[in-house]
């Protein structure tokens, strides 16, 4: 019988920065809200913005103010899989939609993923970029 592993529990710092009204520690993320932001952050670090690794991050707000075609919808799609491929290994990406708003001049991201070494985690993350 094959044997499964499941993944230990991740954690994360809050970039908040707030602290525990007790302990007085920064707030800690754990499992999959970690996770979350931390693909919620490589989608929306501009590429360049980090030292030392320009390649972090994603070109998608100079999609904003661009005519919406599905060729830019494919470029957007392509950029947010490759970052986070290569830079969030806890996740295998499922489907990642986006859809534009151009009357608020912003664009809806929704990626599915799953947590690697974890059974049955389909998680889904759904923000905003731009306004």
């Amino acid at each position: 019988m094959p044997v499964t592993h499941q993944s230990k529990e991740f954690k994360d710092i809050s970039l908040s920065f707030k602290t525990h009204p007790v302990t007085k520690d920064i707030l800690v993320l754990k499992n999959s809200d970690a996770i979350k932001k931390s693909v919620m952050n490589l989608v929306k670090t501009h590429m360049g913005d980090r030292f030392y690794e320009k390649n972090i991050g994603t070109k998608i707000t100079s999609y904003l103010f661009e005519n919406y075609s599905e060729n830019n919808q494919l470029s957007i799609s392509r950029q947010i899989d490759t970052v986070i491929r290569n830079y969030e290994p806890r996740v295998k990406i499922e489907k990642t939609t986006v859809n534009p708003d151009p009357d608020n001049n912003s664009l809806e991201v929704r990626i599915r993923y799953k947590i690697i070494g974890q059974p049955d985690t389909l998680e889904n993350i759904q923000f905003l970029i731009g306004n």
